[in-house]
C-alpha cells in the first residue's frame, strides 16, 4: 500500500515497511497506548479558536443536551443546579463558575425552539428541565 504525497507517483509512501510498523502486541487483551504528558495542550493548541464557527456548529445538533459536558447551572445566574451529584455541585462553586460549558443556557439559547419543541426530544426536556423552568417564572 503506498499513498500518493505529490500526486504525481514520483514520491511515495509504502506504509508495509519496517520503519513505518509499531513495535506492539496486539495480541493480549489489554494492549496499553503510550502518549506524551504534552497531548492534550497539543491538542487544545491546534484546535480552532472562532466563536463565529463554534456557534454554526451548536446549530447544526439535533438537540441541546448531545453537547458532551457535565452541566452545573441551568443559567447564568446560578440559580437552578443541575450537577449530578452534591459533590460536583460544591466542585463546580468553588472551580467551575467560571467555565462556560457547565451552563446550559449558552446552548439552549441557539437552538431554533419552535422547531426542536415539536420534534421528537421536546417531551424528555419538559420533563427533566422544562417544567421546573416554568413553574420558577
Amino acid at each position: 500500500m503506498e499513498l500518493n504525497i505529490a500526486g504525481n507517483m514520483t514520491q511515495t509512501i509504502d506504509f508495509m515497511a519496517k520503519m513505518y510498523a509499531l513495535d506492539k502486541d496486539y495480541s493480549q487483551f489489554f494492549t496499553p497506548i503510550a502518549i506524551t504528558p504534552v497531548y492534550r495542550r497539543l491538542v487544545l493548541d491546534s484546535m480552532m479558536y472562532d466563536l463565529s464557527s463554534f456557534v454554526l456548529a451548536l446549530r447544526q445538533i439535533e438537540r441541546p443536551d448531545q453537547v458532551p459536558t457535565q452541566y452545573c447551572w441551568v443559567d447564568f445566574n446560578r440559580t437552578l443546579e443541575v450537577a449530578h451529584t452534591i459533590l460536583r455541585q460544591k466542585r463546580s462553586n468553588t472551580k467551575y463558575f467560571d467555565n462556560g460549558t457547565v451552563y446550559y443556557e449558552p446552548v439552549v439559547r441557539l437552538v431554533n425552539w419552535n422547531t426542536w419543541l415539536a420534534g421528537r426530544f421536546a417531551n424528555a426536556f419538559q420533563v427533566s428541565l422544562g417544567f421546573s423552568l416554568i413553574s420558577t417564572a
